[in-house]
């Protein structure tokens, strides 16, 4: 992967400091980039700053971020199968 790949990829804004990184995946028999966000980063950053419950940061990210396809480059946001810290 080139560092240009990553310069023209779709960002979710006001999220950088949650940014994994890039990957190449196959979407309609094209090679295209996306930028993986953690998810759990994504939650902390809403409780903290908005003042909201696990429940209601994790529904601000699936209903405003995940629940959006913005085409071919749409972002990954990364859901561990148990939650840093455990079960919440």
């Amino acid at each position: 992967m080139h560092s240009d790949d990553i310069d023209f990829v779709m960002r979710i804004k006001g999220f950088a400091d949650c940014e994994l990184g890039a990957c190449k995946t196959w979407d309609n028999g094209r090679l295209v980039t996306r930028m993986i966000y953690d998810g759990e980063k994504m939650i902390a950053k809403i409780m903290e700053e908005y003042g909201e419950t696990w429940e209601e940061a994790s529904e601000s990210v699936s209903s405003r971020v995940v629940a959006h396809y913005c085409g071919d480059a749409t972002p990954i946001v990364l859901v561990r199968a148990i939650p840093v810290g455990g079960v919440h």
